[in-house]
């Protein structure tokens, strides 16, 4: 557009002209890597089950391919939206990317994990507390 008011007479200078021409293309979505064969998974949770780290992050890992949540949303778990009459977990919409509440059933696993770490007062309104 500068370029064509250059040449019309309308503007004497094109003021982008050092811009490289390259900078107003989209760029390209990076998608992630992803696991879609049984035995890499299977090999994905021989390796997270072999975590050493501390509890908290170790139950976390444990949890995490039971609900397939968010790292922020699991890791942002509050006790508040754990339902352990209904057996559910209650997101808020302000914490879900589509803006919506999200419900998760917990399995018999799930439900057990999660008595478990109640049963460990931290102190924390969350599930899985930072040590800071």
């Amino acid at each position: 557009m500068f370029s064509y008011s250059v040449g019309m007479g309308v503007i004497n200078i094109n003021p982008v002209r050092d811009l490289p021409n390259d900078i107003f293309k989209k760029k390209s979505n990076k998608h992630f890597a992803t696991i879609t064969e049984p035995k890499k998974i299977s090999w994905l949770l021989g390796i997270l089950k072999q975590h050493s780290g501390s509890d908290v992050v170790k139950s976390a890992l444990d949890l995490a391919p039971h609900v397939f949540l968010r790292p922020t949303e699991l890791t942002g778990l509050m006790w508040t939206e754990i339902d352990f009459d209904n057996r559910l977990i209650r997101i808020d919409s302000q914490r879900m990317k589509m803006k919506k509440p999200h419900l998760v059933p917990m399995s018999k696993q799930v439900f057990e994990m999660l008595c478990n770490l109640s049963k460990i007062d931290r102190g924390s309104p969350f599930v899985f507390p930072s040590p800071r």
